[in-house]
């Protein structure tokens, strides 16, 4: 596996934290230079490079807030390339920062104690530190925390990364600078804490195991009992649950003609959800040849090809993504396209399917093919006419297309006793067949 050391001080976004700009002159939202616990005026001024490789080890940036949406820092100089199992070292203190009482940026509001960032020595706290992973849209997502002494140390967590993730750290239990702000409730005439990091050590991504799954178990065959000590409050008791039980393996993108409760019950599963209507935007391959049965998405969501397969750029924006955790549940509506990653060393999820109460009629799914068997090859012209019926009679406004008959003479169109769906339906049958 590959190791790569980054450095804060060569970081793009805390070498421009550093810098007070026309938004910002707030020191609480800035950068500090320091080597050790000495703060270092020389580079704070950008009188002296950033770095210096004769005291590179040792050099760091410090913070005295925690991070949010805008006024964040990150260590930019990594992304991951390809999705896996990383190992992250970071080289991290806490220290202590100088105040000074100023009176408030903004009318009415009260004098505070604010940070110099000139003088600044050893800490006197012990402070956490939350590690998010940071995508290129803004998102983040939680990986792991732990804490930083004065005394400075190495802390390892090993995380699972997304194609084009890099990694958030943030000082959590400091005050958010947000605007509008007085000062920190934790700056006084003695000081104010802060976080100091050094560098960021990335190894990975480990080789991937061969993905090894368990799938769609029923429970009341399998596992007797589960359904009764693990009943869905949503549904009808009669609603078996099914496992699904994995190590990192990927679903592609499919479908599933019924409703769908997903309860993940241990590790961590991330749901990208398209509505049907991406079906064109999803490149779905056959029909027939296929991984489990359903029909699913030929395009790498690690690495899609937007050359190869441009209208994904818009199935990705009409898609909804939810990472889940034991005791979260989503609900996945009819037909809904939805591509899972699970992303622990192993992974249980329980999920419910159902179907609305509906009169016994066929499987939608036998008759979409056969109309594609049967419609599909006809001439334009015969296809359009057949359409128009399709929206008559099975897509329209089914009391259009039966007013004008009385209801015992409805036939198909009408109200079917069971004994008279399954004639039909065995009718039917010896049709396809002759």
């Amino acid at each position: 596996m590959a190791k790569q050391r980054y450095y804060a001080r060569d970081q793009k976004r805390l070498q421009a934290r550093m810098r007070y700009t026309s938004f910002n002159r707030h020191p609480e939202r800035a950068s500090i230079p320091v080597i050790g616990y000495t703060a270092q005026p020389d580079v704070l001024a950008e009188k002296a490079p950033f770095s210096d490789p004769k005291t590179r080890e040792t050099e760091a940036f410090a913070t005295p807030a925690s991070t949010y949406t805008g006024n964040e820092y990150h260590f930019d100089q990594f992304s991951a390339k390809v999705g896996g199992r990383y190992q992250i070292r970071f080289s991290a203190y806490s220290i202590w920062i100088a105040t000074e009482w100023l009176p408030s940026y903004i009318p009415d509001r009260s004098s505070w104690w604010h940070p110099v960032r000139e003088r600044t020595s050893k800490g006197r706290t012990t402070e956490p530190v939350t590690l998010y992973a940071f995508s290129k849209g803004g998102e983040k997502r939680l990986l792991g925390s732990f804490d930083v002494t004065p005394e400075p140390s190495e802390q390892v967590l090993t995380v699972d990364l997304l194609p084009g993730e890099s990694i958030l750290p943030d000082a959590s239990r400091l005050f958010r600078s947000r605007p509008g702000f007085i000062g920190s409730p934790d700056a006084s005439a003695e000081g104010m804490p802060g976080v100091a990091y050094r560098w960021m050590e990335v190894e990975g991504p480990a080789p991937n195991p061969a993905s090894l799954a368990v799938q769609s178990v029923p429970t009341n065959t399998h596992l007797p009992g589960f359904g009764q000590a693990n009943p869905s409050r949503l549904l009808d008791p009669s609603v078996e649950a099914r496992l699904w039980i994995g190590n990192r393996a990927i679903i592609a993108a499919h479908h599933d003609p019924y409703e769908n409760l997903a309860c993940v019950v241990a590790g961590r599963r991330r749901f990208t959800l398209f509505p049907p209507s991406s079906v064109g935007d999803l490149y779905i391959g056959p029909f027939e040849l296929t991984p489990g049965g359903p029909t699913i998405s030929m395009v790498s969501f690690d690495d899609p090809d937007l050359e190869r397969h441009p209208r994904f750029a818009r199935a990705l924006e009409a898609s909804l993504v939810a990472e889940l955790e034991p005791g979260d549940a989503l609900y996945i509506p009819y037909l809904w396209w939805h591509h899972v990653r699970s992303l622990a060393p192993v992974n249980v999820l329980a999920n419910y399917w159902w179907t609305p109460p509906a009169e016994a009629r066929g499987a939608p799914h036998d008759a979409f093919l056969h109309a594609v068997l049967a419609l599909r090859a006809l001439p334009d012209a015969h296809r359009a006419a057949w359409k128009t019926l399709f929206d008559h009679y099975v897509f329209g406004d089914g009391d259009a297309a039966t007013a004008h008959l009385p209801a015992d003479r409805q036939g198909i169109l009408g109200r079917l006793s069971p004994d008279e769906a399954q004639r039909l339906r065995r009718l039917l049958s010896q049709q396809i067949l002759s």
